[in-house]
Order: structure tokens, then sequence, then C-alpha cells
């Protein structure tokens, strides 16, 4: 696994863990996970493939967020998201076509 991955795999870990045990939205790591998605995006642009484990991340990145909202009530539901939908599109940006 290389750097990017490292970093992409991490932060998901920094998002999920929290929003899992009832913690809420860590903001900070949200933006770490945001940051390294945009990171992945430039490295692969010109990849024809990802790594395994970078797609089985990516198949449930954002939903798994999304369903973690539910647990939320109000702002903090909202927020979690808002912030799936900004992890979909770095995904998709991640995974686009040439």
């Amino acid at each position: 696994m290389d750097e990017v991955e490292s970093e992409l795999q991490a932060a998901a870990v920094d998002v999920l863990t929290p929003l899992r045990q009832g913690r809420g939205l860590d903001t900070e790591a949200a933006e770490r996970l945001k940051t390294a998605l945009g990171a992945a995006s430039r490295a692969w642009a010109s990849a024809s493939t990802i790594s395994k484990s970078a797609a089985n991340l990516f198949v449930d990145l954002a939903s798994g967020i999304d369903a973690c909202s539910y647990a939320y009530s109000g702002q903090d539901a909202e927020n979690i998201k808002a912030s799936s939908d900004d992890v979909a599109d770095l995904v998709r940006s991640c995974v686009q076509l040439p």
C-alpha cells in the first residue's frame, strides 16, 4: 500500500470510528479525509486501475458515513449527511473514467 492510500485508509478510520461509537463527527478528521481523497484523485488521475483495498473502501465509505447520521438528530445529523455528500463527490473524482 502506497503512502497516498495509507493516509486515505487511516483518515477514513478516523472519521468512521467516532461516528459509529456515538461520539459524533470529528470535523478535523473529516477535513483530513477530504484532503486524502483529493490527494488520491490527483495521484491516480492517469491510472487505469486502483488497488482492491481502495476500491473496497470506496464501495461503502460515503454510504457508511450517511448511515451513521441516523443515530444522530438535528444539526449533528445534517452535518454528517453533508460530509457524506462531500465524500461521495470526492470518491467519484478518484474513479473517473478517462
